[in-house]
This record gives structure tokens, C-alpha cells and sequence, in this order.
């Protein structure tokens, strides 16, 4: 194996962005750029020196019917990870992404098993429809939270599950011995889409109180997806660039998540984001 440089992953990674416009616009699927790829593109005109993924938003119905199409639609450079792939994927539920052979991707702390293996990704989450009532997304989130304690035990090793539930980790076991990681999945997806009503004025990223993000970070307006922008977006190679949608209020989005997202408060060292990505002639 050999570490990838930052150039090569904002390479390979552009390119597969490049992949799935073509799917997305050849099936009519509307997608945008969300989270450090929409920050990046806002603020550097492409990708935030020391980020190593990329994040997309798209509406649940529309990332459901991208599910269940890319794996026929992705050229043989790419694979899909999600439902219909990895069942027993540990985070299917909320995130499914787009992976590029020949890359490989350490997480130490995932249990040793070639179903939760991957290259470097693109991630793709939904927008979730939620409930206006404050009272109702508390109890969703804390549903879904339970959920993810469930699934790290299942899916993570003993001391990564220890470090970030501590005692909650030996109750978990219990339950999580009950189904499979696919089954709490589906749970979990079923519990996403139960709050929420399609005419809801607020989506919301999936994630659980032990995601990324607290909720009121990840909760946005409707209205702030309408009349799509496109933002240009440049790889490592200066005459590489392309313009890619963004959420036509982005500007409120990144406030939301970032606050103050024009100041770069931290530069990170190429070798803090590049130690775990590796080329590989392995095809996971």
C-alpha cells in the first residue's frame, strides 16, 4: 500500500463527483453539495484544503431512487455502499456513498470485517422530512440516538465502543443481540421517516445526538433548497473546474452549521487527514 498525497484524493474524489452528476442529471435527480464539499465551495472555490471526503444532500425520495440505481449506473472505477449492497453496513441508514476502487480507507475503529471496508468516498445523505414540533424532534433524535448506541456496539470494537458510550456500552450488547445490524437499519430508517410529513416546512440531516452535528445544526427551512445554485468547484489541477449545485440559500445553510463559515479558524497538516488513506491494488 501506498498513502495517498492530498492532491491525489482531491483528484479522485473530484472525478467521482464528476460520475455521479452524470447519473443524477441522466435520471433527472436533484442533488447538492452539503457540509465541508458546500463550505469548501463556498469559501475556497473547491475543496477545503484538509478535508479527505465529500458530502452531497439529496431529498429522501430522491436518495432512495438513487439507491436503488447507481450500482448499474456507476462506471467499473466505483462501487456503491449502501442497502442493497452492504446490508449489514453499519450506517446504511443515514449515509450512503460512492467509493472508488484501488483506494482503501482505514477506520480502527470498526470491527475487522470486509462488509464495513471501503475506499475513499463520496458521502450521500437524505434530507428527512421532520415534525415542526420541537417537543417531537427531541424524542426523534433521542430514538434515533439509542439506535446508534445499538449499533456501536454491533459494529464497533470494544474499546472504540467503551470510549464513546462508556458504561451505556455492556447495556447496549443486550438489545443488540436481538436483531441484526441490517434489521436496527431499518428500524432506524423507519423512525427517520415516521416524524415527518412531505408538505413539513424543515428537513433535517438524519444524524442522532451522537452524530457530527447537534440538531439545531443539521435542521434547515424547505425553502432554502429552492432555486438551485451552481457553485464552482475546482480540483487540484487549476483548469479543472465545474460548476455543481448548491442549495439556492446556502449562504444561511452555512451559517446555520458553521456560523462564522467565511473565517478559517484551523489549518491542519496534510498528514493529519491523509495517514488513513492508502492505494491498493485490492478491489473491496
Amino acid at each position: 500500500m501506498q498513502r495517498m498525497t492530498s492532491q491525489e484524493i482531491h483528484q479522485e474524489l473530484f472525478e467521482a463527483l464528476c460520475e455521479i452528476d452524470r447519473i443524477c442529471k441522466k435520471n433527472n435527480i436533484p442533488y447538492w453539495l452539503g457540509f465541508g464539499s458546500l463550505l469548501g465551495a463556498a469559501r475556497h472555490e473547491g475543496f477545503i484544503p484538509w478535508d479527505d471526503d465529500m458530502d452531497l444532500w439529496m431529498m429522501r425520495e430522491d436518495w432512495d431512487r438513487f439507491n436503488k440505481i447507481v450500482s448499474q449506473e456507476l462506471k467499473e472505477k466505483y462501487y456503491a455502499i449502501n442497502q442493497y449492497t452492504r446490508k449489514n453496513y453499519p450506517a446504511w441508514s443515514l449515509v450512503s456513498r460512492v467509493s472508488i476502487k484501488g483506494t482503501y480507507r482505514h477506520h480502527s475503529y470498526f470491527k475487522d470485517k470486509k462488509e464495513y471496508k471501503s475506499g475513499i468516498y463520496i458521502d450521500i445523505f437524505p434530507l428527512e422530512n421532520i415534525s415542526q414540533r420541537k417537543m417531537l424532534q427531541k424524542i426523534q433524535q433521542k430514538l434515533l440516538g439509542k439506535i446508534d448506541e445499538i449499533l456501536i456496539c454491533k459494529t464497533q470494537t470494544k474499546e472504540s465502543s467503551l470510549e464513546i458510550l462508556g458504561r451505556k456500552y455492556y447495556f447496549g450488547r443486550i438489545p443488540a443481540s436481538f436483531m441484526t445490524v441490517y434489521k436496527w437499519n431499518q428500524l432506524r430508517s423507519i423512525l427517520q421517516k415516521g416524524f415527518g410529513k412531505k408538505d413539513s416546512r424543515y428537513v433535517m440531516v438524519p444524524m442522532g445526538p451522537r452524530g457530527k452535528y447537534p440538531l439545531e445544526k443539521i435542521l434547515y427551512k424547505r425553502e432554502y433548497f429552492g432555486r438551485t445554485k451552481a457553485l464552482n468547484f475546482c480540483a487540484y489541477h487549476e483548469e479543472e473546474r465545474k460548476n455543481f449545485p448548491a442549495p439556492g440559500q446556502y449562504e444561511k445553510i452555512l451559517r446555520r452549521t458553521y456560523c462564522d463559515w467565511k473565517r478559517i479558524q484551523k489549518k491542519k497538516k496534510e498528514k493529519d487527514f491523509t495517514a488513513n488513506c492508502t492505494k491498493t491494488a485490492e478491489q473491496l
